[in-house]
């Protein structure tokens, strides 16, 4: 140990200690010699936490508000976010430990008030505006916070870098290099002066004052900031920090410095493909970041280990796979018993260890290091956020997670794109084969493809080729026998068609091996029109289950058993959809089927909707007490037009999040699939993605994100407009169910004119800001295309000179290429008969 740390530890030993139940006040002793890393950036891992700024208001409770993050922070669980906690409680308590009443207290206060009563969450005593020396917490607030101090607190340790002494202020080099190195192991500190603000990450920085900056979380502005070092030696009172139990022996690690590789990506002798993928998009997003490419090495050869392995510079080592390291912390185990899209990222002394749960977990590793621990945002094929930064590094990390989900799709035309789909951690391979393409193509890494997709039985026993030789195989619908892909049903209770089907699904998984599941479902057919079977078995069938799905169910259940005896870990799937939604009274799904559960909720005000979602909300309820696996099918766009407004984002999100609650298997959102340029389409991919993977998440933050990097000087203008639309659709009075609706007679031309108010000075602005602005204005009249389609589709709902209307054509023209827009509604492309109508009536061009 060197001078600098035996003096270090000395000095801290003169610290004040309190009773040790139930927080255990200590010295703080630096466990190791190590080289701090001259960045550390914990701002990060606070926002993946939950743990965003507050505002402390008109009162004086900085160090309240400071010393309760902090104590958030080490109580936060290894997966998803933590509760808030009661500044307001903490205040309180803080009060009961001096003595006396007071609006805010210093750290000690706050801490012995934690002490002695613990903290309850913020929804159990809110943060008040003005302070009120008569109030105290509710019984159950003081419940609540005995559970937390006799529970979770007796893990922490609070240490004291800086205890506070009256008339002394600034940190001597010997606690001002105690602060750095406890930011590098991860922990942000307490601290305290005129003003509290927990400092959340440093940056060395020769031209600013002092040498560097700490980065601090700040409630008297509620938000993040930075305050110079030769501000901390001069003015910090006091200091400490929360430590929790670490498992493992961890420090921070510096990647890129300057333009040095400092580090290097290992990646194992024998892998899957998918794994070079994802140490080459490692590479490539670490470069946009900092501006180099680290070495990618394999583990064993020539160039592994030590120097060589980081192309002469040393350093962590960046661990992909199933490493020896992996395996040795446990990381391999943990991350299988997550299943295969479960994923570790931990920090094993100074390498850091990325392990999946099996390929597809490996692969979203990455991503999971990239997006919540560096920044990056995978927005949409044509917009990837990468924060620059000279010196790249990382606290040290322990976190482990597998989605709720385990089988999440949006069917957008976007997302055939396999980079693009990995990148948000959707698992289903099915949007090739909707759009006509070959399954697996461009896809980097194994998914869920359920192939036949969706209303098969038409696939298996055409009418156009059975019928005439067997016509008992088809419903019996008023008396006759029809057969029809659209509101045609088969004889579900016909014996020879069941032997048919079970052979033709025998055949298919022998001739497709790589197909684990095969839907086997009704047809499609239009709303009150379903063509069911009313022959005599059937409604037998139908009588006993108090379903029209009895029979589907017993025809499926009957193909699994078949296919479980030749094909064992294959799954057969079947939709309950419009006349079958009702799960069956008697009948129960075999473990190796999965129910799909189709939607029939209010698109604008979601399945908690009164009235119009009972049917479906009864639906959840019995599928998911009767089956092992529901999947949903869940609609998210107007299918008789992609290009109108659909303010269905809040409802939308809140669906997503309850079916996580209910314990959903997997859902599967079906947007604008036929083409490009969908309204909303890159947003409402991107916020059904991230839901999917993370439901804890707030759809109002991916909001803003999605915005400040996809419209970039354009957001506010985006965000604005989007709370216009938020505002609208709740206050909308129609409920409609799945399929779609005439946008006439949803949207009000005030809305309309509100939009173009809002986007169209924004988009002059970025018109004028040239080359430089160029994305964002395009992505911008983007946005404001669905208000352009409704003028130019619509005159008389939303009236325009016949000028104004043929110079919004040239524009709209102009939209519809850069955007790639060819179908506006559910079919064929049909964008350009669209334009060329419009032309004909106002003679435009």
């Amino acid at each position: 140990m060197n001078a600098l740390l035996v003096g270090l530890s000395a000095v801290l030993s003169l610290a004040p200690a309190l009773a040790v139940s139930p927080l255990a006040m200590g010295d703080a002793e630096l466990r190791t010699a190590i080289e701090v890393p001259t960045a550390i950036d914990l701002r990060p891992e606070l926002e993946r936490l939950g743990l965003s700024p507050r505002g402390q208001g008109a009162r004086g409770t900085c160090s309240i508000f400071t010393a309760c993050v902090a104590l958030e922070y080490a109580l936060a669980p290894p997966r998803g976010v933590v509760e808030r906690l009661s500044p307001e409680f903490l205040n309180w308590a803080g009060t009961q430990s001096c003595g006396h009443p007071s609006d805010g207290n210093f750290f000690h206060h706050a801490l012995t008030g934690f002490e002695r009563f613990g903290l309850c969450g913020e929804a159990a005593w809110p943060y008040a505006a003005r302070y009120d020396a008569e109030q105290s917490p509710s019984p159950d607030a003081l419940a609540a916070a005995a559970e937390l101090r006799d529970g979770a607190a007796r893990a922490l340790t609070v240490r004291w870098i800086e205890p506070w002494q009256p008339a002394r202020f600034g940190l001597d080099e010997t606690r001002f290099a105690a602060v750095r190195e406890v930011l590098a192991r991860g922990i942000p500190v307490a601290a305290g002066s005129s003003h509290s603000r927990l400092f959340v990450g440093y940056r060395d920085d020769a031209a600013l004052p002092g040498g560097g900056a700490f980065l601090v979380l700040d409630s008297a502005t509620a938000r993040f900031d930075e305050v110079s070092y030769e501000f901390a030696r001069a003015q910090i009172a006091d200091a400490f920090y929360v430590e929790r139990p670490q498992r493992f022996d961890a420090r921070a690690a510096t990647l890129i410095d300057r333009g040095r590789a400092a580090a290097s990506i290992v990646v194992p002798a024998t892998r899957a493909p998918s794994l070079d993928f994802a140490a080459q998009e490692l590479q490539r997003w670490l470069a946009a970041i900092g501006g180099v490419e680290l070495p990618i090495v394999v583990a064993g050869g020539a160039a592994a280990g030590g120097d060589d392995a980081n192309g002469g510079a040393g350093g962590p080592r960046l661990l992909l796979g199933a490493s020896d390291v992996a395996q040795a912390c446990g990381a391999l185990e943990e991350a299988r018993a997550l299943g295969a899209d479960g994923v570790v990222v931990r920090t094993v002394g100074g390498d850091l260890v990325l392990a999946g749960g099996g390929p597809r977990g490996e692969l979203y590793a990455v991503y999971e290091l990239l997006e919540r621990f560096l920044g990056c945002r995978f927005l949409a094929r044509d917009a990837v956020v990468a924060p620059p930064r000279a010196i790249v590094t990382l606290p040290p990390l322990d976190w482990s997670y597998a989605p709720p989900f385990a089988y999440r799709e949006v069917l957008c035309h976007d997302l055939a794109d396999g980079t693009l789909a990995a990148r948000l951690r959707l698992n289903g391979g099915n949007v090739n084969q909707c759009i006509g393409r070959a399954n697996g193509s461009d896809e980097r890494v194994g998914s869920v493809v359920i192939c036949p997709f969706a209303h098969s039985i038409e696939s298996m026993a055409p009418g156009a080729t059975f019928f005439a030789a067997h016509p008992e195989w088809y419903g019996l619908v008023g008396g006759a026998r029809r057969a029809a892909a659209i509101s045609g049903q088969p004889c579900w209770t016909n014996e020879e068609l069941l032997a048919h089907c079970t052979q033709w699904v025998l055949d298919w998984f022998a001739a497709h091996p790589e197909i684990d599941c095969v839907d086997v479902s009704q047809n499609d057919a239009w709303p009150g029109q379903s063509g069911a079977c009313e022959c005599e078995r059937c409604a037998a069938v139908v009588a006993e289950e108090g379903s029209q799905h009895g029979p589907i169910l017993r025809f499926v259940n009957a193909i699994a058993a078949a296919v479980a005896e030749r094909f064992p870990g294959k799954t057969i799937e079947t939709l309950a959809y419009q006349h079958t939604i009702a799960a069956p009274k008697v009948t129960r799904p075999r473990d190796d089927v999965a129910v799909r559960l189709c939607q029939h909720a209010c698109y604008f005000h979601g399945i908690d909707c009164a009235g119009i979602g009972a049917e479906y909300r009864a639906a959840l309820s019995d599928w998911r007490a009767a089956a092992k696996r529901i999947w949903v099918w869940h609609y998210g766009v107007n299918f008789w037009s992609y290009l109108a407004p659909n303010p269905n984002l809040a409802a939308l999100a809140s669906d997503l999040k309850r079916y996580a609650r209910d314990g959903i298997d997997g859902v599967m959102v079906q947007a604008d699939l036929q083409s490009r340029g969908g309204e909303l389409a890159e947003l409402r991919a991107y916020l059904v993605a991230q839901l999917l993977w993370d439901p804890t998440r707030d759809p109002l933050q991916l909001r803003r994100d999605f915005c400040a990097g996809y419209y970039g000087a354009g957001a506010d203008a985006a965000l604005e407009f989007l709370a216009q639309m938020d505002a609208w659709g709740a206050a909308l009075q129609h409920h409609v169910p799945m399929n779609g609706w005439n946008p006439p007679d949803v949207t009000p031309p005030e809305f309309i004119a509100a939009g173009l108010a809002t986007l169209e000075p924004a988009i002059d602005r970025l018109t004028a800001a040239g080359d430089a602005a160029l994305a964002a204005r395009r992505h911008l009249e983007k946005l404001a295309l669905p208000l352009w389609f409704l003028q130019l589709g619509y005159p008389d709902r939303y009236p325009l000179t016949r000028e104004q209307q043929v110079a919004l054509l040239a524009r709209v023209r102009r939209v519809f290429a850069e955007a790639e827009v060819t179908t506006i509604s559910e079919g064929p492309p049909n964008a350009e008969a669209f334009l060329q109508a419009v032309a004909a009536r106002v003679g435009g061009g």
